[in-house]
């Protein structure tokens, strides 16, 4: 173990000296409305705080849709002016098209500047592949990623897939895909960002 850590510690120093970082890409994914939709907007908010050049992509489709619809709010207010300011900072927001047709809904139903894909659960898998990310579900967002993928870590919780618990515990920075996270979840990783921003 220490060798490995002597190992990061060496990597980290080569690549902070010649420059070489990579930029953080990230996904964030809404499906279970408001509530989910506030906690993530937070987590965002925060991981642009510590890393204010995380390339992000908010992937929507099911109820987590409902956030990005003209006149949608919450206890903080109406989420069009922090979506608004999100987008300004490089957050890409992605609507799924299969949902449109299935809630009978219209693009123009949405906040000005949000994207639209054909599927947003097939959208998730593709930003997976593209970038290169470990995803951690919860147990509900299980079968969103191929969970035969190397990529693919499990879902976190008490019962949960010993890398994926192992990972959200000893992540820097927990990159994950927010797949109808309880509240619990979504407080542990907004927790985590602040203890390290």
């Amino acid at each position: 173990m220490k060798t490995a850590a002597k190992w990061l510690s060496t990597l980290t120093l080569a690549l902070a000296a010649s420059g070489a970082w990579a930029q953080e890409k990230v996904v964030y994914h809404f499906d279970a409305g408001l509530s989910q939709a506030t906690a993530g907007l937070r987590n965002i908010y925060n991981q642009l705080e510590v890393d204010p050049k995380a390339k992000i992509v908010a992937v929507a489709h099911a109820d987590g849709v409902n956030f990005l619809m003209e006149g949608a709010k919450d206890r903080l207010g109406p989420f069009d002016a922090r979506v608004q300011d999100l987008m300004s900072h490089g957050v890409k927001f992605e609507v799924c098209e299969l949902t449109l047709r299935a809630l009978k809904l219209k693009k123009d139903q949405f906040i000005l500047g949000v994207d639209f894909v054909p599927s947003g659960v097939v959208q998730i898998t593709r930003l997976q592949q593209t970038y290169g990310i470990p995803v951690i579900t919860s147990p509900n967002g299980m079968g969103a990623v191929p969970a035969d993928d190397p990529l693919t870590l499990g879902f976190i919780g008490r019962n949960g897939a010993y890398p994926a618990n192992q990972a959200g515990r000893h992540a820097d920075v927990p990159r994950e895909v927010l797949l109808g996270h309880d509240h619990r979840q979504a407080e542990r990783a907004d927790h985590v960002v602040r203890e390290i921003g």
